[in-house]
């Protein structure tokens, strides 16, 4: 029943609010005005399961923050860079910003700079420096940090491969409500990696997630129905779960949904 290892990259598709629909001049060549436009600062514990405080700041405060040193507002700019928001996309000048907000000890900093040495964005690829950077994030107990920590061990990736290790960091995360956490360990829990097997807890954390709209936990509650573990088997629950998660956009589902549809 296992699916994929959630990796995200984290925090804020795009909770930079008001724009006015044109990009500023800031390393852009623009001539927008950055007074119209509104940039996310970040509280050093702001992340997505907990929340935390996000003040909205004209651009050019911003920037004047930023090359002041304020490391949230470095972090702030380092995240328009990314986004390409109102200014010209470049990973480059993301990594440049973060890393500077970074070197500050900022968390989430950290950890997206981390995320940058990862996928080779902006930097070369180095998972050894990704590693350094979640484990600098995660020891002030930013829970998508300690999730990439777990992620890293348990594919062995920068790190000798734990599955101790991936269960102790995603149980750091899970309990402070990281979704992406609980889900790895409820895999964890599933297999008996680096955890004691334990299948009724999985299926209850999974059943947790898929209730709040969780895709890849609705799918495996569909396998618990359709294999009949844990709860009584039901063709008809299956589908209805995994007609759940296909909704929202997982592809395993549709392929069962088609299967047990084709069966009947």
């Amino acid at each position: 029943m296992k699916c994929k290892i959630v990796y995200m990259s984290i925090i804020v598709a795009s909770v930079f609010g008001c724009k006015n629909g044109s990009k500023t001049s800031y390393g852009t060549g623009n001539d927008a005005k950055s007074d119209t436009i509104s940039v996310a600062y970040f509280d050093q514990g702001y992340s997505d399961e907990t929340g935390g405080v996000i003040v909205l700041k004209a651009f050019d405060e911003i920037i004047e923050m930023a090359e002041d040193g304020d490391m949230k507002a470095q972090f702030s700019l380092g995240l328009c860079f990314r986004n390409g928001e109102h200014v010209k996309q470049s990973d480059e000048k993301a990594v440049e910003w973060f890393q500077k907000s970074a070197d500050q000890g900022f968390a989430m900093a950290q950890h997206e700079l981390g995320f940058c040495y990862y996928e080779g964005k902006g930097i070369q690829q180095s998972y050894s420096n990704a590693i350094n950077w979640y484990r600098k994030s995660a020891n002030q107990g930013y829970s998508m940090a300690e999730h990439c920590m777990g992620v890293c061990y348990e594919r062995g990736e920068g790190i000798t491969q734990s599955f101790e290790e991936a269960a102790k960091w995603y149980t750091k995360a899970a309990n402070k409500g990281n979704k992406y956490s609980m889900y790895n360990l409820a895999l964890l829990l599933e297999e008996g990696k680096g955890v004691e097997k334990n299948i009724n807890t999985a299926y209850e954390i999974f059943k947790e997630l898929a209730e709040n709209g969780f895709a890849d936990a609705q799918c495996n509650i569909g396998d618990y129905y359709r294999l009949g573990v844990v709860v009584k088997k039901d063709i008809n629950m299956a589908m209805e779960w995994y007609q759940k998660a296909a909704e929202n956009g997982n592809e395993r589902a549709f392929g069962w949904l088609e299967e047990l549809r084709n069966t009947q």
